[in-house]
């Protein structure tokens, strides 16, 4: 019996152990990533995701360390849908957008005019006139584009960054443009990032 308990007493002293190490590895691994990541949504972006990940990698790599620390930056890009079509795919599309969107995923959304402009007519994006500097309103002045809507006020909502995206969308002459949703809760890098891609038509 005594021989039975030394052996049950090691079973539970291996267990232990094993579950001990297994908390110290996931703290030790929530303690090397960031709390926060920001995320590009894409709508109707010809891209290939070594693309994005470039264009990505080459935003943050232009940033300041403690901001490349603060966050995970990454670019998704599996929203293509009309909002002219009533297709299932599309509908579904639709509704996942406005998930990622109710659950404050999307820090900064490129994509056709078409589709951005339809949400940016119905409320929840920034007013870039209110947001940005007097110097970059300026600077950035002749690729801002302006909306009213149905809950929207008169400004300057999107940006206009058609010569550096191309599109999968059936209109090629549509213009593509980037816009920050209200809930987006990293609307300072956001910024920077419009100020990166700013940077690179100029080149």
């Amino acid at each position: 019996m005594k021989q039975l308990w030394n052996n049950y007493r090691l079973w539970l002293s291996v267990l232990f152990t094993i579950i001990i190490l297994l908390f110290v590895g996931l703290a030790v691994k929530s303690w090397q990533q960031p709390d926060s990541t920001w995320n590009v949504y894409g709508i109707n972006l010809l891209l290939t995701d070594e693309e994005a990940d470039e264009l990505i990698s080459s935003f943050v790599d232009q940033i300041d360390e403690k901001r490349k620390s603060d966050f995970q930056y990454d670019m998704k890009l599996d929203l293509n849908f009309s909002i002219e079509n009533d297709q299932v795919d599309d509908l579904n599309q639709m509704a996942v957008y406005t998930a990622h969107t109710a659950a404050k995923e999307i820090d900064f959304l490129i994509g056709t005019e078409g589709e951005i402009g339809h949400y940016i007519k119905l409320g929840g994006f920034y007013n870039l006139s209110n947001t940005l500097t007097a110097k970059q309103l300026n600077e950035w002045r002749e690729y801002l584009v302006a909306y009213s809507g149905e809950a929207s006020d008169m400004g300057f909502y999107a940006v206009d960054f058609s010569d550096l995206f191309p599109t999968n969308a059936e209109n090629t002459d549509e213009k593509i443009i980037g816009a920050i949703p209200v809930n987006s809760e990293h609307l300072l890098v956001s910024i920077e990032f419009m100020g990166y891609l700013f940077e690179v038509i100029k080149k």
